[in-house]
């Protein structure tokens, strides 16, 4: 979790730094609301490193101002994660007696965050931002089975049973509870929108276990 912050403070420190406040010029460009899609590499932190590999993310949102060109905004996020076990995970299973040979973890969150936004205006900008919403977690361990069905072929229109591998779920666990998160990220002018690169750690407190997560992410707004 050390980790986690820190990286995210070295985000939040870049963007403050390469970032001229420029006010005026913020509040010709900044609309009301406005869309957002991103994507990228999630990095495993804290006790979610244990279990599985770094991972990647999806996720798209609307941000709203109270007024055209304001500085404070909230900003509303629906995301998607996923993850592969790692090899400590799988050998921890197949001790326990467990016939396993993959598995993989996925992250469903909904947030609503309050930001502050510096720059911009159709220069490099930045912002930081802070809130709190709701995850999903879904775990699930398999393992490699032969899945039988008719199979045609194409060509000659010949129809024959066969067998093709598959995986079968051995185990799985859910959850669902608040969890808490901390950005901050850099903004490019891009056409009528902007490009934006973003640290995200997000916090999910559980005793078996928690769920830590970096997500970097590039994204558009529009």
């Amino acid at each position: 979790m050390k980790g986690g912050f820190a990286t995210a403070a070295l985000v939040l420190s870049v963007a403050a730094a390469v970032t001229v406040p420029t006010g005026a010029q913020a509040q010709s460009t900044k609309k009301q609301v406005q869309g957002y899609v991103a994507g990228g590499y999630v990095i495993s932190e804290g006790d979610t490193a244990e279990f599985v590999d770094d991972g990647w993310n999806v996720s798209g949102g609307a941000i709203y101002r109270p007024a055209a060109g304001s500085n404070f905004a909230l900003r509303f996020d629906l995301g998607y994660s996923w993850f592969d076990a790692n090899s400590r995970t799988i050998a921890l299973a197949q001790a326990a007696g467990l016939i396993v040979n993959d598995g993989d973890m996925s992250l469903g969150t909904l947030s609503a965050e309050g930001m502050y936004e510096f720059g911009g205006g159709g220069r490099i900008g930045g912002y930081i931002a802070a809130g709190i919403g709701g995850m999903r977690r879904y775990g699930q361990l398999t393992t490699t089975v032969p899945i039988g069905g008719i199979w045609c072929d194409p060509w000659t229109y010949y129809c024959y049973p066969g067998y093709v591998p598959g995986q079968a779920v051995v185990a799985d666990d859910s959850l669902t509870k608040f969890f808490y998160s901390v950005a901050g990220g850099v903004t490019f002018p891009v056409g009528n929108g902007e490009m934006y690169v973003e640290a995200r750690y997000n916090w999910m407190e559980a005793e078996n276990p928690s769920t830590q997560t970096l997500p970097i992410l590039l994204g558009y707004r529009f």
